[in-house]
């Protein structure tokens, strides 16, 4: 059964909520459909600092960035990290951020992780039918 929904342009969100403010942070994450949200931005206008964007296909290990990831490197951005899941990139004007991503995160650094949110997940989401329950 397809549903027809509605959507808008990465760069109509931009325009109407983020205005003339700086993004320092972007995560694009669509379950396959990130190039469509890529090529709905407005590169030149909206340029965060960062963008991370999901690079396997929904619910595979097998990498899907082959499919968007020249656009992104000609809006000016420059690849820099990819942590099995999600690509990063940085602005080629805060390239100086590059060096953040030089190590993946570590014991030296003092992170926590948190189980309780994969639990969750892997608790609503049922693979035999790629059904999921979000709850809030």
């Amino acid at each position: 059964m397809k549903k027809n929904i509605d959507s808008i342009t990465l760069a109509n969100l931009c325009e109407e909520y983020v205005a003339e403010r700086e993004v320092d942070f972007l995560k694009i994450d669509v379950e396959g459909a990130e190039k469509f949200v890529i090529e709905g931005g407005d590169w030149k206008k909206f340029r965060p600092k960062v963008l991370v964007i999901e690079a396997v296909k929904p619910f595979e290990n097998t990498p899907n960035h082959y499919e968007w990831d020249m656009l992104v490197i000609d809006a000016g951005y420059i690849f820099v990290y990819f942590d099995g899941l999600n690509r990063f990139y940085v602005r080629e004007e805060s390239k100086e951020l590059s060096g953040a991503f030089y190590a993946p995160p570590n014991i030296l650094d003092d992170f926590i992780v948190y189980a309780g949110a994969g639990r969750f997940f892997y608790k609503t989401l049922n693979f035999k039918r790629l059904s999921i329950t979000i709850a809030f």
